[in-house]
């Protein structure tokens, strides 16, 4: 075409030519085939950008022909006046010369040429004119779509700014596939984690522009609109179950979908999404699978096989072909040949498989064969769930509307996706320029119009769905409450197995505490109703299946769960909670600045514990720091000493005005500082407010109201760790109550053959409406899988008939059961720390022991407080093993209370009763008949209660008590408790009647037995602690998953950054601010500290100095290797020292530490603490940990007694058995010198024991060697003094520590058989803790003192 003219312009566009200002940055040229390769959104945008151009080009001819337009005219002008002239010159020149034919005829041509030419430019002009107003008109259209394409033009902008680059939409693609492939087995957290991980590492490749963030993974696979859908389906609106739908329906991945539901979800959840008409729900255990998966597959339906078991499916006949052929029926439309088991069965298209195991897969064959899909909802998930839940329930009128509101936005969101399709459609099937194409800018405004009608109605959907969704808001706290409590739940199960809840063993509970109440209002006070309603409801029913020393640790996980939902749990509380001086809780809390100002203990009366506690709580928390620096200004120490020695810490008021400015969590922070020991009952307290007493303390078992609430479908579980027989028990006497049969089974370990069996009975039962109790379902748990897919899929069941299962804990039993039982925990009541209701509860269900056939047994007056004295003393006995380190180690059951009952009917009988001498005949008065106390005291403590017990020293203990409470005395109206004015009953002493227990026990209710130290005729001590406490804090610390390992040097609790290093060298770099990196004030002060220390520890003994001495005490005797053995030891503690000493001080000046144990003596150091690695070194023989230079002091001592030893045992007539890493040595050493020296006849045999004597001098006193045996001081004795004076034993104040005995003499002999009464084996152990057996036993003699006083009291001694 002529170069300039519109054909010349639409030449170069159609070719390709660059646009000025459109080049691309990396590419030299801009062509449409390049752009609708890397986006087909960016090509249309391509186009109608070409088309604006060509409009501007195609304008130009306008221009040009108003111009000629414009030319003609006026030329046209000039000719009319020319015509006009040469008329007048020729009408003038005829006047004048006269015209002839010739020059007419001349002049008529020239007229009718200018005539022709004048029609022609006639016609040109209007010809103009017309194409002049038809641009006008598509000028006009087009301006008006170009205005209204600006909204949508703006926004395709930013799609192609943010796409601007072809590795922007790989990295998204990537992100994408990575969601889909791998993140299904993830769940919160976790999936969040990766997700960050590869889009970091997009971002690391070079990826620029817009990558998609997790929250925007749904709409850019499956598209914003069937996210929009799923929601008007009511399907819960948080971001991991979007994710989880969407993994669960695109079909990019072709296999079957293998589903992780431990909470029993996926039913209604698949349902919801296909339609419950499509879908069939069979359990893998089903006796019909096969043919329901055959008939699925025929008919094309969707088939979910629940309680599936991945290592048995995946060596399924009928399900391996089916497995291996998943992506040819997700992929093809045909029908496929499919063999299950032997048969073939046609694949119809639209059959879908989704297996659903209740426990996390692990077979790795099924899962690389199948997409995993972990269905375990986050918090936010349950919370939205439960809130649905709540307004289907109670607000139906809202749930509608919201139903309403999201499917009208869901259909309006897909018209406007539509309309905007068409427009791309339109601008891209555009052939030519818009300009030129009238009926398609036409057709384009069209759809805009209806665009941006579905837009308004978009948005007036939108806002009325908002206003329902804030309408249910109100509600969220109810929501967020059921969430907490039942994720809690869950968290149980990672102590014990066996606490397994799924969610529709929730829902009932959750709807029946929303029923209680009244819920039409949805003001604040009905809000809080609810939620106390639902706290106690909830957690009442959870604690009912947990043992007793799980509670506690149940109710405490709620109020920190609960506290966490409120924002009031920062990171790292918990961890400090379970372990203040921990690895993990370092990590964990964050760092409020330097070190606290105060390192050094300011206060004496204050323990190293407590200092450490509160300086870590300073130095981490903000919120502490200003309180700690004031504790020792404005008179602070007497509040904080008022609270370390109260006796209700939990009660008390917190110095500084704490209580109105910290948490719940915070406070309970506070207490774990300062008193550690009364930590639980301070949560459980704390906990107890907040979910209601009666929730945590109630041990009652009312199977009654539970068989007339649950369904006849819903099997019972009786869980049981110690006692089989209450299970039983309580089973028969419900029984015998309602008269129903029952029939009870043991279950052994036979498998095929229990199953048939208890098949047989639970099918007759199922018609009879009789009672199945199976016993010991532990031992084979598998049966009960079948067992229960016979239950729930019977289609004729007898109301009256129940299920009674009865276990042991154990981690094989199936998960489907266990969410399918209602559980209870029948075993009696154990004393936990905290929980002040352990006897009222204990004597109740003991009481419920003594049946009618009990009671009446005997009509003496005696027999009904000797019966309650039995429940009594049984309950003393589970008390008594709390009170560590003075109680004991075991665990009576139920079995030995309901021995003793009928140990005591046996002797008690009216038809065996005697007088005393056993020949005359009973008397008419059965009052005055005769009864053996001695022959009951002698079944419970030497058959019943003792037969499980060897400890010499706690079967005295266990006859003691018997002695105090078995016996007439204690049976009379007058009888107390010695130091606690508790009588018994006085329904005891009543006549006898059917309801005499029940009234016992309502008194009991009022007025229990009080659970003190005096209760079970103890001391009472200060040291005593919870035998459950280190199970508490471990199980605690299972929950959150808390690594409780202390906190080594690589990681500081005070410096402001841990030390760095490798696992090989832990070499500490300069820029790094641990204790040793820089020379600072804080290298000055450990440098000074290791000189001081070096300077007093002593230079130890060279080996011939050693021998040497050795020698001279008398060659191989047995005292010579005791002490060589002993100076060893010190020896190899000193140079250890004295290495980690020098160490620290090289490695100030040259900063390269190659042993992480300096790095961990420097930092305990460093802050005024005895280092962990030294007193692991001097193990049992390290001295008490207050202060390094008191340590260090101790080990100077010790070291100058060894040396004065070594000398012999007459320069050191009088040894300290304490420092001796081996006193079992010393004591050998006796024993080898009195057989030596035995002067018995040489043919008898005897045995002999070690025979102390308590002297009433000091160590000082001591001058020379006695001539048998040894001198030997450094015991201490717990539990009462010893007056020096009169040489006695003597009582001493409540809650005294201990009394340091003076020395005592120690020989060895034959044993002695004449010991009476008064005389006392005291134990002597080598550590507080008494874990190991006596060294030896201290006699002690008191006249006229009963050495059963002294064992009740657990009087023992130690060493250390």
């Amino acid at each position: 075409p002529p170069p300039g003219t519109m054909a010349a312009r639409r030449h170069s566009l159609d070719a390709g030519s660059v646009v000025p200002g459109l080049a691309d940055r990396s590419v030299g040229k801009l062509d449409e085939a390049a752009v609708t390769h890397a986006s087909e959104k960016v090509g249309f945008i391509y186009k109608f950008m070409l088309a604006l151009l060509a409009y501007h080009h195609a304008y130009g001819p306008v221009t040009i022909a108003q111009e000629q337009t414009q030319s003609l005219e006026a030329l046209l002008k000039e000719i009319e006046k020319e015509e006009q002239l040469a008329k007048e010159a020729a009408e003038q020149a005829t006047k004048e010369d006269g015209i002839t034919e010739e020059a007419v005829a001349n002049l008529q041509v020239e007229i009718k040429s200018l005539q022709e030419k004048y029609e022609q430019a006639v016609v040109k002009k209007r010809s103009l004119q017309t194409d002049c107003q038809n641009i006008r008109e598509k000028l006009k259209a087009m301006s008006s779509l170009t205005a209204v394409l600006k909204c949508q033009r703006e926004q395709w902008t930013k799609v192609v700014e943010e796409h601007q680059s072809h590795l922007t939409v790989i990295a998204n693609c990537v992100l994408a596939a990575a969601i889909l492939a791998y993140c299904g087995s993830l769940v919160g957290e976790r999936r969040r984690a990766l997700f960050d991980s590869i889009k970091y590492a997009c971002k690391d490749l070079g990826a620029e522009g817009h990558i998609i963030e997790q929250d925007e993974i749904v709409d850019f696979i499956m598209g914003n609109n069937l996210k929009y859908q799923w929601t008007s389906q009511l399907l819960p609106r948080e971001s991991n179950f979007m994710e989880n739908t969407m993994l669960a329906t695109h079909t990019l991945i072709p296999q079957w979908l293998l589903i992780f539901d431990s909470e029993g979800i996926s039913e209604h959840w698949l349902k919801t999404l296909h339609g419950k008409s499509e879908v069939v729900t069979i359990s893998y255990y089903s006796a019909v699978l096969k043919t329901t998966l055959e008939s699925a597959l025929s008919e094309g339906k969707i088939l979910i096989v629940t309680e599936a078991d991945d290592n048995l499916i995946s060596e399924d006949s009928r399900f391996k072909d089916l497995i291996s052929k998943s992506a040819e029926f997700l992929v093809k439309n045909d029908p496929i040949k499919i063999f299950v088991s032997e048969k073939e069965v046609v694949g119809v298209p639209g059959f879908k498989l989704y297996i659903v195991c209740n426990k996390k897969p692990t077979n790795h064959i099924l899962i690389s064969n199948t997409r995993l899909l972990n269905l375990t909802p986050t918090l936010d998930g349950f919370t939205e769930f439960f809130l649905q839940h709540f307004l289907a329930i109670e607000k139906n009128r809202l749930q509608e509307d919201q139903k309403k509101f999201g499917q009208e936005v869901s259909e309006y969101m897909k018209s406007s996706s539509e309309s905007e399709a068409e427009i791309l459609k339109c601008l891209a099937e555009s052939r030519e320029t818009l300009l030129a194409d009238t009926p398609a800018i036409k057709k384009l405004l069209n759809m805009k119009k209806h665009h941006t009608e579905a837009l308004e109605n978009l948005e007036n959907a939108r806002n009325s769905e908002a206003n329902v969704l804030k309408s249910r808001e109100v509600y969220r706290p109810l929501a967020v409450r059921a969430a907490v409590i039942y994720r809690t739940s869950m968290l149980m199960s990672r102590i014990n197995p066996m606490y397994q809840w799924s969610l529709q063993q929730f829902l009932p509970v959750f709807e029946s505490s929303v029923k209680q109440s009244d819920s039409s209002q949805c003001s604040r006070t009905t809000i809080t109703m609810l939620l106390d309603q639902l706290t106690g409801t909830a957690c009442l029913t959870y604690i009912k299946g947990m043992f007793a020393n799980d509670k506690g640790i149940f109710a405490l996980a709620v109020l920190l769960e609960i506290e966490d939902s409120a924002g009031n749990v920062s990171p790292g509380e918990r961890e400090y909670l379970v372990a203040p001086i921990s690895e993990t809780t370092a990590k964990s809390l964050p760092r409020s600045g330097g070190p606290p100002s105060s390192k050094r203990k300011i206060f004496e009366w204050m323990t190293d514990e407590q200092w450490q506690n509160l300086q870590v709580l300073a130095h981490h928390c903000a919120w502490f720091s200003d309180v700690f620096d004031r504790m020792n200004k404005d008179s602070a120490e007497v509040k904080w000493r008022q609270l370390s020695e109260c006796d209700c810490p939990e009660t008390a008021p917190l110095p500084d005005i704490l209580d109105q400015r910290v948490t719940k969590v915070q406070h309970l922070m506070v207490i774990r500082a300062v008193r550690p020991a009364r930590f639980i009952t301070a949560a459980l307290k704390f906990a107890s407010d907040l979910i209601g007493k009666k929730v945590i303390s109630d041990n009652s078992i009312d199977l009654g109201s539970i068989v007339k609430t649950m369904s006849a479908r819903t099997p019972i579980l009786l869980l049981y760790r110690d006692e089989p027989e209450n299970a039983r028990f309580l089973i028969t006497d419900l029984a015998c109550k309602r008269q129903q049969e029952v029939i009870s089974l043991y279950v052994g370990k036979s498998g095929a053959m229990e199953l048939k069996q208890c098949q047989m009975i639970v099918d007759k039962a199922l018609q009879a409406g009789q009672w199945v109790h199976l016993h010991a379902v532990h031992n084979c748990p598998d049966i009960l899988l079948s067992l229960l897919v016979t239950i729930s899929g019977a289609k004729v069941m007898n109301s009256n008939f129940r299920l009674w299962l009865s276990c042991e804990p154990v981690d094989t039993f199936p998960s489907a059961v266990l969410q399918s039982c209602l559980k209870i925990c029948t075993d009696s009541p154990r004393a936990i720390e905290g929980q002040s209701s352990f006897m009222k509860d204990g004597m109740i269900r003991s009481l419920s022991w003594v049946t009618p056939d009990v009671l009446s047994a005997c009509t003496r007056g005696d027999w009904v407080p000797l019966l309650h004295n039995l429940c009594l003393i049984y309950n003393l006995f589970q008390l008594r093993s709390r009170l560590a380190p003075n109680g004991w180690k075991y665990s009576w059951t139920a079995a030995e209370l309901w021995e003793s009952l009928r140990a005591a009917v046996l002797v008690f009988n009216e038809d065996k009763l005697t007088v005393n001498d056993g020949t005359s005949p009973a008397p008419s008065n059965p009052q005055n008949r005769a009864v053996s106390w001695t022959a009951l005291r002698y079944l419970l403590g030497e058959v019943i209660y003792g037969g499980q017990v060897h400890d010499p020293l706690d079967k005295q203990v266990i006859n003691s008590m018997l002695d105090h409470f078995i016996c007439p005395a204690a049976c009379k109206k007058d009888y107390e408790i010695p130091k606690t004015k508790w009588k018994l009953p006085s329904s005891c002493f009543q006549p006898l009647r059917s309801n005499q227990v029940s009234q016992i026990v309502s008194q009991i209710e009022n007025n229990p037995p009080p659970e003190t130290f005096e209760a079970c005729l103890m001391h009472s001590i200060t040291d005593a602690h919870p035998s459950g406490e280190k199970y508490f804090f471990a199980q605690l610390a299972q929950i959150y998953e808390i690594e409780t390992k202390e906190a080594e040097a690589e990681l500081p609790v005070f410096s402001s950054t841990p030390i760095r290093g490798s696992a090989n060298s832990a070499t500490i770099k300069s820029r790094d601010r641990s204790p040793l990196s820089v020379k600072t004030g804080k290298d000055i002060d450990l440098i000074e500290t290791a000189n001081i220390l070096l300077q007093k520890l002593p230079k130890g003994w060279h080996k011939d100095y050693v021998m040497d001495r050795l020698k001279k005490l008398g060659g191989s005797v047995p005292y010579t290797y005791f002490m060589t053995n002993e100076m060893n030891v010190m020896q190899g503690i000193l140079e250890e020292i004295r290495a980690t000493l020098s160490a620290i001080k090289t490695s100030i000046d040259q900063p390269a530490i190659n042993s992480p144990t300096v790095i961990s003596v420097a930092h305990d150091l460093l802050y005024q603490r005895v280092p962990r690695h030294w007193q692991n070194l001097a193990g049992s023989i390290s001295p008490n940990p207050t202060n390094t230079l008191t340590w260090i002091g101790d080990i100077v001592q010790r070291c100058s007694h060894l040396e004065r030893a070594l000398q012999g045992r007459e320069r050191v007539p009088c040894l300290w058995i304490s420092i001796f890493s081996s006193p079992e040595g010393l004591l050998g050493t006796i024993m080898h010198e009195a057989v030596q020296t035995f002067d018995g006849a040489a043919n008898t045999f005897e045995v002999f024991n070690f025979q102390t004597e308590i002297t009433n001098r000091d160590k000082d006193h001591i001058r020379e060697s006695p001539h048998e045996g040894m001198f030997v001081y450094g015991i201490s004795l717990y539990g009462a003094s010893w007056e020096r004076t009169i040489n006695e034993m003597q009582d001493v104040s409540p809650k005294s520590k201990f009394t340091q005995l003076p020395v005592i003499h120690v020989t060895a002999g034959p044993s002695q058989t004449d010991r009476t009464h008064c005389l006392y084996q005291c134990p002597v152990y080598s550590t507080r803790a008494m874990d190991d057996k006596p060294l030896f036993y201290l006699d002690i003699f008191n006249e006229n003192v009963h050495y059963s006083k002294w064992a009740l009291r657990g009087l023992c001694c130690c060493m250390r």
